[in-house]
């Protein structure tokens, strides 16, 4: 493998400037083993410690998978339904509905229950979802595809119902040691700290990061959710890699492997990537992984199941970019060498695309939104601000600077009956409302059930 090795090598120098990142890890694997783990840049930026291939990573959503691979060995067990409706399992698990279908475990797994995404500011799974009380069922379970981080940190908690202990022990126990990531981190602790890269973030969090910014170390945060919480090398997470490759032999029975695989729905934000259980098809049927992206990482597993390879790319940045087209051309250059055909070409790096300033409000609106447009703070990292902007008689809100799944893109907002607003598309779950009047003024904005208090600055 020593040319498809020297090509990839080749892609990482020469997009460097555009992959956004301090460091990164590389692994590279075939159905039977780990090939190589190619590692570029820092570690610790301060310490000038590079990457090196025992450092850990926070894996993100990559996670869902063995989430969803444990659930499917409860299932295979008698112990789970994946028909039945959550609240079989989570009896307060009470998301308003004014639909009759229940959310189901299946719709839980594949992303269809219409439940919002959650924006992690508790930091507690329960405080977490109880704060969907204050959303709504968007769309009829079963029906649309919306991504939701919150419905697999429910997931965890079904774990736990059937079982009685911790879902992360269920993960560790029923699948990372059958695979040989025993000695991986299931949850995030202040005791892994020290196995990991330093996570790094923008220096300011009210604009977008260009790479003039620099870096700054991001916020430390514990987190035992089953939505994403895995640290792991490069080469331990090939094993998944493996696994994913050999049908889940060794884990799970191939009817099982069968329906987590199975293509149920297609996300409307990224056509082509089609969701199974904790695992999505990527524009056909040959590519098959997930993403990830945490506090301060970014990561993407991909497998090419008919080649028989599988890499996984590891950084140590908020915003790592271009993780998928890296993860491509490696597979392309895994396969071409197995193959005996030339390396692929080298592609020149994509042209960066210029910041785009946010548009202002104009004031044209109802009067009372004047007591609602402005910016608006939190303590969560992962939304630290919200901003709320009257312009061409509508009334929009952003995260800015988001990290979660919620996004930063600016979205139009539409009253309801009850006083409170949500995106005006279709199907949307969230809500937000404004309370806490002061001179004229809402002092809080309420997101999803996260609250954000109206800023100076």
């Amino acid at each position: 493998m020593s040319s498809a090795l020297e090509a990839i090598g080749a892609y990482v120098d020469r997009h460097w400037s555009s992959l956004d990142t301090p460091g990164l890890a590389l692994g590279l694997t075939d159905r039977a083993r780990p090939l190589a783990t190619i590692v570029r840049g820092w570690a610790n930026i301060d310490a000038s410690s590079p990457v090196q291939p025992g450092h850990r990573f926070q894996i993100g959503s990559i996670s869902k998978g063995f989430t969803a691979m444990a659930v499917l060995r409860e299932v295979e067990a008698g112990r789970i339904d994946l028909d039945a409706p959550v609240t079989d399992y989570l009896p307060w698990f009470l998301v308003p509905s004014r639909f009759e279908r229940p959310v189901t475990i299946h719709h839980l797994l594949s992303h269809t229950g219409g439940l919002a995404c959650g924006l992690d500011s508790t930091g507690d799974v329960v405080g977490e979802l109880l704060l969907l009380l204050e959303t709504e069922i968007g769309s009829e379970p079963g029906t649309r595809f919306r991504y939701s981080n919150a419905g697999y940190k429910a997931l965890g908690l079904v774990l736990e119902a059937v079982s009685g202990r911790p879902w992360w022990e269920s993960v560790h126990e029923r699948v990372m040691v059958p695979i040989g990531m025993g000695e991986a981190d299931v949850i995030i602790t202040n005791d892994v700290r020290q196995r990991l890269t330093v996570g790094y973030t923008a220096p300011f969090d009210d604009r977008p990061w260009v790479p003039e910014h620099g870096w700054t170390p991001s916020v430390w945060c514990e987190s035992a959710t089953a939505d994403g919480t895995i640290c792991a090398t490069a080469e331990e997470l090939a094993a998944y890699a493996r696994l994913l490759l050999m049908r889940g032999h060794g884990v799970l029975a191939e009817p099982s492997f069968a329906r987590m695989t199975a293509r149920v729905a297609e996300d409307p934000e990224a056509r082509g990537h089609v969701y199974g259980y904790g695992v999505k098809w990527i524009e056909g049927d040959r590519l098959l992984g997930h993403s990830g992206s945490m506090l301060g990482f970014t990561a993407y597993l991909v497998v090419d199941v008919i080649a028989g390879f599988g890499t996984t790319v590891l950084m140590n940045s908020a915003f790592g970019g271009y993780r998928l087209e890296l993860a491509r051309f490696a597979l392309a250059c895994l396969a071409a060498e197995a193959a005996g055909e030339p390396m692929p070409e080298i592609p020149p790096p994509s042209e960066r695309e210029p910041w785009r300033v946010p548009a202002g409000g104009d004031g044209n609106g109802p009067p009372r939104w004047e007591a609602f447009a402005g910016r608006y703070r939190s303590w969560n990292p992962w939304a630290p601000i919200l901003q709320i902007t009257e312009r061409d008689g509508r009334l929009w809100a952003s995260l800015v600077l988001s990290s979660s799944d919620w996004g930063d893109e600016e979205r139009a907002l539409l009253r309801l009956a009850d006083g409170r607003y949500r995106p005006d598309e279709e199907g949307s779950p969230d809500r937000l409302r404004f309370e806490a009047f002061v001179n004229g003024k809402a002092v809080r904005a309420v997101l999803d059930g996260a609250a954000f208090t109206r800023a100076v600055v």
